[in-house]
C-alpha cells in the first residue's frame, strides 16, 4: 500500500505542510497540494511525496 504526504522541498530539506496528513490516495494528496499552492509563487510550491522513500510523485 502506498501513502502520500504534501510537503515543500527547499534545497535538501523537506518541510511538511502545515496541518499535514498522510493520504491513502494520490488524488486526495493532489487536491490538498493544489489547494495549498493557490496564489503561491512558483519558487515555493508544495509537492506530493510518496512514502516508499519520500520521492516526488509524477502527476500526469
Amino acid at each position: 500500500m502506498k501513502v502520500y504526504c504534501v510537503a515543500m522541498i527547499s534545497g535538501k530539506f523537506m518541510i511538511p505542510a502545515e496541518g499535514s496528513k498522510i493520504y491513502k490516495s494520490k488524488a486526495a494528496a493532489k487536491k490538498a497540494r493544489d489547494k495549498l499552492n493557490e496564489g503561491r509563487i512558483s519558487i515555493s510550491q508544495y509537492v506530493v511525496l510518496e512514502a516508499d522513500n519520500w520521492h516526488e510523485t509524477e502527476m500526469a
